[in-house]
């Protein structure tokens, strides 16, 4: 029962602060280079690299409620642009991952199931160009993903100082917008963590290093 109401209170401030916590430490083993030949030749690596991105999905749509929460009560138009930002990166991150990621991921298993299968050219070609995108609009697919979060991120940051909060947690956030140009150890670990930092600080010391006097909480 206390654990309910517990839950039913905070569970803003749990997504918050668990969706980037979370998603930066699970990239601590996501590898920032991918070896086609090392993936088809270890079973445990190509289901780790399946696994870490089917783990990925749900903790990217986290991330952008942490920052669409953040912005809840901010109104003004860096907020937003910002919660149209996150609206783009939900859909459009999801995509990217969803390709370069699960699709490759199930290539890497299905050829290590078939041992016996001529592992040729063919099926490094299509590692590259699934890992790539290398299909009509999957370019514009990768630009829209990257930039959304950034415009997003800055436009959060951008909106968290006009209202005056904690200086140093919206600094934290605005580098960690930009440090997760690739969510790939070490930026993604590095970025995620930088932006659990910022969200503490604002929302537990949200008039802190500020020339912003304020009795209010977000809490």
């Amino acid at each position: 029962m206390r654990f309910k109401m517990i839950l039913k209170r905070y569970w803003k401030l749990i997504i918050m602060i668990g969706g980037p916590l979370f998603l930066g430490t699970l990239e601590i083993w996501h590898p920032h280079h991918v070896d086609f030949n090392e993936m088809v030749s270890s079973h445990e690596k190509a289901n780790w690299w399946l696994i870490l991105h089917l783990l990925q999905l749900p903790l990217f749509g986290l991330l952008a409620l942490s920052v669409f929460f953040l912005l809840e009560n901010i109104k003004n138009v860096a907020s937003i642009i910002s919660k149209i930002g996150l609206w783009f990166f939900i859909v459009f991150y999801t995509a990217l991952d969803s390709v370069a990621g699960i699709s490759t991921g199930i290539l890497f298993h299905f050829m290590n199931s078939n041992p016996d299968l001529d592992q040729n050219e063919v099926l490094n070609d299509l590692f590259i160009t699934l890992f790539q995108i290398q299909v009509p609009g999957g370019g514009l697919i990768v630009k829209i993903a990257v930039l959304s979060w950034l415009i997003a991120g800055i436009s959060a940051t951008i909106a968290l100082y006009l209202k005056g909060y904690n200086r140093i947690g919206v600094i934290l956030i605005g580098i960690a917008t930009i440090v997760f140009q690739s969510h790939a150890y070490p930026n993604g670990t590095i970025a995620m963590y930088l932006l659990t930092v910022g969200i503490i600080l604002i929302q537990f010391f949200p008039w802190h290093f500020t020339e912003v006097k304020h009795s209010a909480s977000l809490k």
